[in-house]
């Protein structure tokens, strides 16, 4: 048992950890308040603490400047990736304001022979073609295609444009139509041939295979065709050390000649072998002697390069104008010295110095309709549209120009598209198309329009067809 003395001891020691710890209490009490100034020293009695006022070298010096704190908005603009400084606006180019051409006086041409007083037109209506006499206002049908063969009368979706699906002869009594078999996948693939049409019994006779822009001659002997097939050639492949002999498959494209009595076929020009080039445009000279064809770019892009060659010589072959003109549709004068090119704008060239001249200026925009040679005059007839003039300057309109002074006189000003204008041969008169409101004679004389067909349709104009 522990003695009193030691228990004394003891119970003394118990409290010595408190005493330590309320002794370090104090001690960092005073420390602090010994490092605050104005505040009360450990043995002074006062009533209140002064205010201490800093010395002068403690206030701020006039020219230094104070801390900047951000505040919040600031310091998130920081964060912000800076704003680019917009490019200055450019002053928009004012649309030109451009004079309309007024409607030419009359008599638009002038002493005009007319040696035939009514023509005939060929209308198409789908697979069915009708004869439309002008002067008795009757119409009959001439032959439905797709009942009388398994072929098609060619249109659009077969990359024939509007027009082209066929060509009446020079005498009206035949007219050589495009038709197609559609039996293959692909419309590539389709097979194209050339049919002679009997106007006045309806009956069909194959002319030539793989053919399509029928354009006769002046005196209906031959006619001029767009040959395209495909060919087998021999294709040689190197395999390692082995050599593979086979054959591929290539588009062969030329320009060629049918004799309509003989069916002998001449080839003139052919386009290099894997290009995309294509006959274009065809146009026989009034002799016959010459014919003259745009070089396309493709099917696609149905324009190019303007060539001539002899009707029996391929050897010469001539490139009138290069690829970058866009020509897009030719016509010979009636003196066969000069070829009219539909391109932006009309040109004329002369075949025997080669020289150009511009007909129009750049702002007409011409639709792909040939330019029309109108009797033996100077004068062609295209259609086009002059920008800028008004509000309905989008439209097309009727146009003739003369090749020798470059006068150009305007036909028709219409709100709807006037297009594909046709002079009928040995008349005083002009047929186009209206857009939407059927097909309209203007008499080149006195000016007079008559509508002569209320429906939209295609047609080919044969001036000597009687019934």
């Amino acid at each position: 048992m522990p003695s009193q003395k030691q228990k004394a001891s003891t119970g003394w020691l118990s409290f010595l950890p408190a005493v330590v710890l309320t002794a370090v209490v104090v001690v960092g009490l005073v420390f602090i308040l010994r490092s605050v100034p104005g505040r009360v020293q450990t043995g002074q009695v006062v009533v209140s603490s002064p205010i201490e006022t800093l010395p002068p070298t403690a206030l701020p010096s006039p020219t230094e400047t104070p801390t900047a704190f951000l505040t919040e908005a600031e310091i998130i603009m920081t964060l912000l990736p800076p704003t680019e400084t917009p490019a200055p606006m450019p002053t928009p180019t004012p649309t030109p304001v451009v004079t309309p051409i007024p409607l030419a006086q009359l008599p638009y041409i002038p002493d005009l022979p007319q040696t035939a007083q009514s023509y005939t037109l060929l209308l198409r209506d789908g697979q069915v073609l009708r004869a439309f006499d002008r002067e008795s206002g009757t119409e009959r049908v001439v032959v439905d295609i797709a009942a009388q063969t398994p072929l098609l009368l060619a249109e659009r979706q077969d990359w024939v444009m509007p027009f082209e699906w066929g060509a009446a002869s020079p005498a009206g009594d035949k007219v050589a139509l495009v038709l197609v078999d559609r039996s293959m996948t692909k419309v590539a693939l389709s097979r194209y041939s050339i049919h002679l049409l009997n106007v006045e019994t309806g009956e069909l006779e194959l002319l030539t295979e793989d053919g399509r822009l029928p354009t006769w001659s002046p005196d209906g002997t031959r006619i001029a065709y767009r040959y395209r097939a495909a060919q087998e050639v021999p294709r040689v492949l190197m395999d390692g050390t082995r050599i593979i002999i086979g054959t591929q498959q290539v588009w062969i494209e030329e320009l060629r000649v049918v004799d309509v009595a003989t069916k002998a076929i001449t080839t003139l020009f052919t386009m290099e072998t894997g290009s995309e080039h294509t006959v274009g445009e065809i146009q026989w000279s009034h002799s016959g002697d010459q014919i003259a064809f745009i070089q396309t770019f493709s099917d696609f892009a149905n324009s190019g390069a303007v060539w001539t060659v002899p009707a029996d010589d391929a050897r010469k072959a001539t490139e009138l104008t290069p690829m970058d003109l866009y020509a897009g549709a030719v016509s010979w004068s009636s003196n066969d010295k000069q070829i009219v090119i539909l391109a932006f704008p009309v040109l004329i060239v002369d075949l025997e110095t080669g020289d150009s001249k511009q007909l129009t200026q750049i702002q007409y925009m011409n639709h792909y309709t040939r330019p029309v040679s109108i009797a033996d005059t100077p004068w062609f007839v295209f259609a086009g549209t002059k920008w800028f003039e008004d509000e309905a300057s989008s439209s097309s309109d009727i146009w003739i120009v003369n090749i020798h002074d470059g006068t150009l006189r305007r036909l028709t000003q219409a709100k709807e598209a006037n297009l594909y204008p046709k002079w009928v041969p040995h008349t005083d008169k002009l047929l186009f198309s209206e857009q939407g409101v059927g097909i309209w004679e203007l008499d080149l004389q006195s000016g007079a329009k008559v509508q002569v067909y209320s429906k939209d349709v295609e047609y080919l104009v044969m001036p000597q067809v009687q019934r």
